[in-house]
Order: C-alpha cells, then sequence, then structure tokens
C-alpha cells in the first residue's frame, strides 16, 4: 500500500544565494490526540538549483532530519503522505523547516525517505520495493521482523535488480544488517523468503538518500 500524497503547500523558496553548500533543518510537531489510530507523516521535495540546473532530492520528514546541498537556488515543498484509516479523525501536526550555511554533520545514517507501508511477507514468497525515482537515492536499509513462527535470519535475502531484471547485488540483510549501497542501474529490491511457509515476516525498504 502506498502512502498517500497531498501536497500541503511550499515552505521554503530561496533565490539569489551566494553558491555555497547549504543545509536544511526539518522538524515535526504533533499537535492532535495521540490515542488516534492516524498516523501522521510528511514528505519534503527539495529543489537544489546551481546556474538554472536542478537536482532533486526527496526526504521523509522527523525531527532532527539535516540535507545539505551546493547551491544557488532551493526551494522546499511539503507533501503531506499522513495514514488516516477510514472514519478516523487526521491528527493535526506541524512541520518546520530551516536553511543555513554550512554542512550537515555525519551522523552515519543518511537523510531517508519512506515510501510504502511494511508488507507481509510468507515463507516462499517475495515482495518487490521499487527503487524512488528522481529522489537522489544512494542506499537502502531492509527491515525485516518476525510475525509468526521463528524467522531465521538466513532465510530472508534481498535481491537488487536492474530494469532488464539482471542482477546486480543479493544479501542476507538480517545478517550483514546496515545501510548499503544501491548500485547504479538498480530499479528494485525484491526481498525473498526461505523460511517455511507457516513462518511469516513482516518487511520494509528505508531508501537512504544523498545529502
Amino acid at each position: 500500500m502506498v502512502l498517500g500524497q497531498k501536497d500541503a503547500g511550499t515552505s521554503i523558496n530561496e533565490r539569489d544565494l551566494i553558491p555555497d553548500v547549504y543545509t536544511l533543518q526539518f522538524g515535526m510537531l504533533q499537535t492532535g490526540n495521540r490515542t488516534s489510530v492516524s498516523v501522521p507523516a510528511a514528505q519534503a521535495i527539495v529543489d537544489w538549483s546551481v546556474k538554472g540546473q536542478t537536482q532533486k532530492r526527496i526526504v521523509t520528514i522527523a525531527s532532527g532530519v539535516a540535507l545539505s546541498g551546493v547551491c544557488d537556488a532551493v526551494s522546499v515543498k511539503i507533501r503531506d503522505v499522513s495514514i488516516t484509516t477510514e472514519g478516523a479523525e487526521p491528527i493535526s501536526y506541524a512541520v518546520q523547516a530551516t536553511l543555513s550555511k554550512g554542512q550537515r554533520p555525519s551522523t552515519g545514517q543518511p537523510p531517508s525517505l519512506t515510501t510504502v507501508l511494511s508488507q507481509p511477507l510468507a515463507g516462499g514468497e517475495s515482495v518487490v520495493f521499487y527503487v524512488p525515482v528522481n529522489a537522489g537515492v544512494m542506499s537502502l536499509f531492509v527491515l525485516a521482523g518476525p510475525g509468526a513462527g521463528t524467522l531465521v535470519p538466513s532465510n530472508i535475502v534481498a535481491q537488487v535488480l536492474g530494469t532488464n531484471g539482471i542482477l546486480l547485488a543479493a544479501y542476507y540483510p538480517l545478517v550483514t544488517g546496515g545501510w548499503i549501497a544501491l548500485p547504479a542501474g538498480a530499479y528494485e529490491v525484491d526481498v525473498t523468503s526461505y523460511a517455511s511457509e507457516l513462518v511469516t515476516a513482516d518487511v520494509n525498504v528505508i531508501w537512504g538518500i544523498d545529502g
């Protein structure tokens, strides 16, 4: 299931900046009912521009997220991707965005993008996650949690495929762990369970964004 998308407007639109490295910092403040079954979520669509040439980045907004880029102009648009159960009251929230000169500190974790909800994965089956286009994706992090039965780490295999289905990379995400560099030409990530049919898991892919 893909997160719903609704443009919430432009947050920053700076022109005629001195060409340099700039950092965007984001924050989210939930102001509604915390007992609601709805989940507030938002994405930032960032256009870094240098002499009219634009590089797009898309990140999931959370408190503490920062993104750096070289530019002489930058535009930030906010997209609401909240998950609301039918009949439930949406949770209200506020998004903060600031721009300043300088490089974001190195934290060992890149800005990230989540595009879908966690997917159920039964033994002997696969789930496909498509690489977001024009978002600045440079790495991936496969998340997998146990459902029914006992999940053995080596039972979960992730394969990175190109547009023609050629295998670009394969690894055991629950054994290796951490962020994995996305090979050039990657089109999709297939996560497969080689466990028994009675063993289930919930899996998702978090995309690391350059910046």
